[in-house]
């Protein structure tokens, strides 16, 4: 076939810019174009032909690989971390799933899976045997604990690797194993890497060195004692997902919404590193308003005083919602009249589950008895009961 009908063949296959795509992929005009992509548009994965069209647009190389191979490797990732219990629908939403994922990343169908796993098992075997030698361990069971961990690290790969696909699909074309030698460089240690990515996958694509220098400029610098590690180092080793935000921001929030001044602010991001994870317009901000207008400088338990200050010393209570957290318990707490009995702090950190246990619900008639108390009278009566019974018998 001459080459003005293999350019034919792309043009009637739906592609515009084919001079584009034959530069970045020239072993396309040697291919059944039409014939695989059409086989992505049967595979289940919910693609229609405009949806692969667009794909091959941004990775002509999807069509040289082995679409039913590509799809199937694919499926049996997620398939490991997938907890959808009936067998089809299982498969059905998988097949989804995947073309969730090619759409929005077709690189992700020309990916060798199985390096990747053997990396990232590698990984976790590097940290599994790191935090050994820290211990004190028995040498002659030193070879069997090898052993099983390259077997549960194998099956944790396979599962965290799942996990990270789902949430950031271009973890697939990243080199683990530099890019956590370049965190361990900045600080965060590999076992702190591995613990962050099945949550926040993009800790990798980071240019971690430019992301430190900004939070260095933003003002969380390193601690003055030489004694203790640099402060900086500390909170991204604590949270690694705070290089991820703009921190300059975050502190304008903070001064906007919550009234604190940008030390405060700082303050507060140290204390708590997570409170970037909350909007200061709509949570934090609203939680400080509340508590302080409920409180109104008002001395409670242990001689605590809410202001202003108090509340950039525990910046946690206002990472909790004001309409589903705070006002409710709160007003239950006046039903009660005991409304300044709880510190903020301790407010907010009991569970739905355990406030309602000790405090009820709003708009219940009496507090329910606490589940200590509930088993101290049952002991009660029960020695009771004993001691009447035996007074029977004598």
């Amino acid at each position: 076939m001459d080459l003005d009908k293999r350019l034919q063949r792309l043009e009637d296959a739906g592609f515009t810019n084919i001079p584009s795509l034959v530069k970045r992929y020239p072993q396309l005009l040697s291919l059944r174009t039409k014939r695989t992509m059409e086989h992505y548009v049967e595979a289940g994965l919910g693609l229609s032909y405009e949806d692969v069209v667009r794909m091959t647009e941004k990775c002509p190389a999807i069509l040289g690989v082995n679409a039913t191979k590509a799809v199937e490797r694919l499926e049996d990732l997620l398939l490991v971390s997938s907890t959808t219990q009936q067998e089809k629908r299982r498969q059905r939403l998988l097949l989804l799933e995947v073309g969730m994922i090619v759409r929005s990343f077709p690189q992700a169908l020309t990916y060798n899976i199985e390096n990747r796993l053997h990396c990232l098992a590698r990984l976790l075997l590097l940290s599994s045997t790191t935090n050994n030698n820290n211990k004190d361990c028995d040498p002659n069971t030193t070879s069997n604990n090898t052993t099983n961990n390259e077997l549960d690290n194998s099956n944790k790969a396979r599962v965290l690797l799942g996990k990270m696909v789902r949430k950031y699909p271009p973890i697939l074309g990243y080199n683990l194993e530099s890019r956590l030698a370049l965190l361990e460089e900045a600080g965060i240690s590999r076992s702190q890497s591995l613990k962050a990515l099945p949550n926040f996958p993009q800790l990798v694509s980071y240019d971690i060195h430019s992301r430190m220098q900004k939070l260095h400029d933003a003002g969380l610098c390193s601690s003055s004692s030489s004694s203790q590690p640099p402060l900086l180092k500390q909170l991204v080793g604590t949270f690694p997902p705070l290089i991820g935000y703009d921190i300059e921001k975050k502190i304008q929030g903070l001064v906007t919404h919550v009234g604190v001044n940008r030390t405060q602010a700082l303050t507060m991001i140290v204390n708590y590193p997570r409170i970037v994870q909350v909007s200061a317009e709509t949570t934090a901000g609203p939680a400080a308003r509340c508590l302080l207008r409920t409180y109104n400088n008002a001395t409670i338990s242990n001689s605590i005083v809410v202001t202003l200050d108090y509340l950039v010393q525990h910046p946690r209570i206002l990472t909790r919602s004001v309409p589903n957290c705070l006002e409710p318990r709160l007003q239950r707490l006046e039903e009660l009249d005991q409304p300044l009995q709880l510190a903020p702090t301790t407010l907010v950190s009991l569970s739905n589950q355990a406030f309602d246990e000790q405090y009820g619900k709003l708009g219940d008639d009496l507090p329910p008895v606490p589940k200590k108390e509930q088993q101290q009278q049952q002991r009660r009566s029960s020695s009771r009961n004993k001691k009447t019974k035996e007074k029977v018998k004598s």
